[in-house]
C-alpha cells in the first residue's frame, strides 16, 4: 500500500467511526438516545390554556387538536403534521372513550414534499384515556384508522392533553 491509500484508508476509516458515534453506531454500552417532543423544548410554550376553551362547558371533555383548539365532537381534527381528520360522525363521546368515523385527508411526499400529492382515507378515531388538568377534562390519546386499498392501517396521531408534566401516549 502507498502512503496515499493509507492516508485515503484512514481517512475513511475516521470518517466512518464519526459517522457512526453520531449516529448511534456503537454498540459497546451505547444507550437509547431520547429525543425530545416539541412539549420537552423549554424553548416551545405553549398558552396555558388551548383556544376555544370557552366554547367547552364545565364537565365535558375536550380534544385538543394540532393547532391547540379544543373542541367537544369536532368535525374536524388536525392530528399530523401531514393529516387532518375531516366530516367526523362522532358515535360516542364523554365516556371513557369517544368514537367517530370520517376521512383522513393527508399530504404524501414521496421523494419531494413539494411534489407530493393529497390522499383521502376512510377513518376511524377512538379518543381516551381522560384526563383532568387546570380543572378541565380533556381526552389524552388518539388512535386513527385508516382504509386503503391494502386493507386497514393506522395512521400516527399526535392528540393529546394540554397537562404538564402528562405524558403523551402515542398509539
Amino acid at each position: 500500500m502507498s502512503v496515499r491509500q493509507i492516508t485515503l484508508t484512514t481517512m475513511t476509516a475516521a470518517m466512518l467511526a464519526a459517522t457512526l458515534a453520531a449516529c448511534g453506531g456503537s454498540t459497546a454500552n451505547s444507550t437509547p438516545q431520547v429525543l425530545p417532543t416539541v412539549r420537552d423544548n423549554p424553548t416551545t410554550t405553549a398558552p396555558s390554556q388551548p383556544k376555544g376553551l370557552a366554547r367547552v362547558s364545565a364537565g365535558q371533555i375536550a380534544a385538543v387538536d394540532l393547532t391547540y383548539t379544543a373542541t367537544v365532537r369536532p368535525s374536524a381534527l388536525t392530528v399530523a403534521s401531514d393529516g387532518t381528520l375531516q366530516h367526523l360522525s362522532w358515535s360516542s363521546w364523554g365516556g371513557s372513550q369517544a368514537a367517530a368515523h370520517g376521512t383522513l385527508s393527508a399530504w404524501i411526499c414521496g421523494a419531494d414534499c413539494n411534489q407530493g400529492h393529497r390522499v383521502h382515507y376512510r377513518a376511524r378515531v377512538v379518543l381516551s384515556d381522560p384526563v383532568t388538568c387546570t380543572g378541565r377534562r380533556y381526552y389524552n390519546s388518539a388512535s386513527v384508522t385508516i382504509q386503503t386499498t391494502r386493507g386497514t392501517r393506522h395512521w400516527g396521531s399526535f392528540l393529546h392533553a394540554p397537562c404538564k408534566p402528562q405524558p403523551i401516549v402515542y398509539r
